[in-house]
């Protein structure tokens, strides 16, 4: 229906919104990529045009890299709801935390019960093991779900703690109940990769996975890259990483990868 839309009024907006989103859901990044750039090209509407490549940067998991060109947008469009947590979303991928819970709470303040800043600071609150914290900010963020894609991560992050303490659900359950819901969330592969842990291959094609999903944790780019070792490929996930997560938690690990490489 939306490429249908698309073709019958390729100025459209609205059709365009639902093409770019059918991509993003399907992982493909350059379709999504040469719409946005079409409807950027018919004089597409602002902020609605910023909002979407926000988005895109997101699934395509770009953290650092898009931040910047966030903030610069926001300057002009400072309480925009779906930026700042677009804003928040690859802060977390970067592996700020700080300032990705602080975005977030300014989402909230905007936007109360909001689900995709409850996820975010959730996320925070588990990488800094604060696992009550975390699991109350997920039933928060459960309940407001609305897309398929958020309620897999929120399983899947329920996963992550549950793969740390039992108390808190079996994590290849919620691993199985994310993957069923988005196949291409990278938060519940790299679940399945921490639980296979003691099996290199199954680990590594989860890895894979996760890495080629949407809204990809850098967790997963440097647990491939340092799997992989310093041949192209692990050289070349090595360097997503840096992109990506320039202050990351994995750096040091990452850049022993990148010693080896040419």
């Amino acid at each position: 229906a939306c490429a249908n839309a698309l073709r019958l009024d390729p100025q459209r907006f609205a059709a365009t919104v639902c093409t770019v989103r059918t991509a993003l859901d399907t992982a493909d990044f350059t379709r999504a990529t040469q719409l946005l750039e079409q409807a950027r090209s018919a004089g597409a509407p602002e902020p609605q045009l910023s909002r979407l490549r926000a988005e895109l940067a997101v699934a395509s998991g770009h953290g650092a890299l898009d931040v910047e060109a966030v903030q610069t947008f926001l300057r002009t469009h400072r309480n925009d709801v779906p930026l700042l947590v677009s804003l928040a979303r690859l802060q977390l991928q970067a592996e700020d935390g700080n300032d990705a819970d602080d975005t977030a709470r300014r989402v909230l303040s905007l936007s109360p019960e909001n689900p995709e800043a409850l996820y975010v600071r959730a996320y925070v609150a588990y990488v800094d093991g604060h696992f009550g914290t975390a699991d109350e900010l997920l039933d928060r963020a459960h309940e407001g779900a609305r897309t398929v894609s958020l309620r897999a991560r929120v399983a899947a992050l329920r996963g992550m703690l549950a793969y740390e303490d039992r108390r808190y659900g079996n994590p290849q359950a919620l691993a199985d109940e994310a993957i069923a819901a988005d196949g291409r969330c990278a938060t519940a592969h790299l679940l399945r990769a921490l639980i296979a842990s003691r099996d290199p291959s199954a680990q590594r094609t989860a890895l894979e996975a996760a890495a080629q999903g949407t809204d990809t944790p850098a967790e997963a780019i440097a647990r491939l890259a340092m799997a992989l070792g310093s041949n192209a490929q692990g050289c070349a996930l090595a360097e997503r990483y840096v992109r990506m997560a320039p202050d990351g938690y994995d750096r040091r690990d990452v850049d022993d990868v990148r010693s080896g490489c040419r």
